[in-house]
């Protein structure tokens, strides 16, 4: 469906569309992955473009080589997608209590004056930390759930908190132990 036009191959792999094409002056080959959900319901997926150039293609005005790689993401959205998103419910009573529990003995506390949760994770290096931010931002992009958090060094400090319904939801919750999961392996 995408760039079918100029498609050199394609296929699906673990339910990703797979294609690619050649530019029209055959030096740069484009791939392009288009994520599909399993579900079936989005219609506008997110696509990665991938750049390689075949040739080192050289910028005559600056006397500069182009870029051996370049990546791009294009987001197709649509307001049916928008609107169909579920509501995630605020965590509350019982549930909330039970499911904050594991996270307070982990060194999270709550953050006054909001329904949030924070906690400081401190690293060996800068290195260790921005991996560890890299891992995070990979399932919160999947999720579509951002944390709030700084980073100085080898520390990264964390928020956590829904927007749409103004306080903690189980979203926060997996981000935060899957955050306590992975710490684990840096120490």
């Amino acid at each position: 469906k995408y760039f079918a036009h100029e498609t050199a191959f394609s296929g699906e792999f673990c339910g990703r569309k797979l294609c690619g094409h050649f530019d029209k002056k055959m030096t740069l080959f484009r791939r392009f992955i288009c994520f599909l959900p399993k579900s079936g319901t989005w219609k506008y997926p997110a696509v990665y473009q991938y750049s390689i150039p075949l040739a080192p293609e050289v910028d005559w005005a600056s006397r500069r080589t182009q870029p051996l790689v370049t990546v791009s993401r294009h987001f197709h959205k649509s307001p049916q997608r928008l609107s169909k998103r579920i509501k995630m419910p605020k965590l509350e009573g019982e549930e909330r209590q039970k499911q904050l529990e594991p996270l307070f003995k982990a060194g999270w506390t709550l953050v006054e004056g909001r329904d949030a949760i924070y906690k400081e994770f401190l690293f060996k290096n800068f290195n260790e930390a921005f991996s560890f931010m890299t891992r995070v931002a990979l399932l919160a992009e999947k999720m579509d759930h951002h944390p709030e958090w700084f980073n100085v060094y080898n520390k990264v400090q964390v928020t956590m908190s829904t927007h749409d319904v103004s306080g903690l939801s189980s979203k926060d919750v997996r981000v935060a132990n899957f955050m306590e999961d992975i710490f684990k392996t840096y120490q």
